[in-house]
């Protein structure tokens, strides 16, 4: 792929760079972008959702762990004051 030129060269610069491009692009040799279909988005979004909502789970479970332990550790400094 002739494109491949633009990143393995020891030489970077946007002007060499878009020179390269614009080259490409003049002989129609700049590769097609592959667009994902409107199915295929909908499901990466929801995949993505649902990877969101199960970290927002974990949080919560954290935060309850972390209020149960806060909540024994209190009741036991109170039960060794009482004797």
């Amino acid at each position: 792929m002739k494109i491949a030129l633009i990143f393995n060269t020891s030489k970077k610069n946007d002007r060499e760079d878009s020179y390269k491009l614009a080259k490409l692009l003049r002989l129609n040799e700049l590769p097609e972008v592959h667009l994902p279909s409107g199915e295929s988005d909908s499901l990466r979004s929801l995949v993505r959702y649902r990877k969101s909502i199960g970290e927002e789970i974990t949080v919560i479970k954290n935060r309850v762990h972390a209020l149960i332990a806060c909540d024994i550790s209190m009741h036991l400094t109170y039960l060794e004051g009482v004797e």
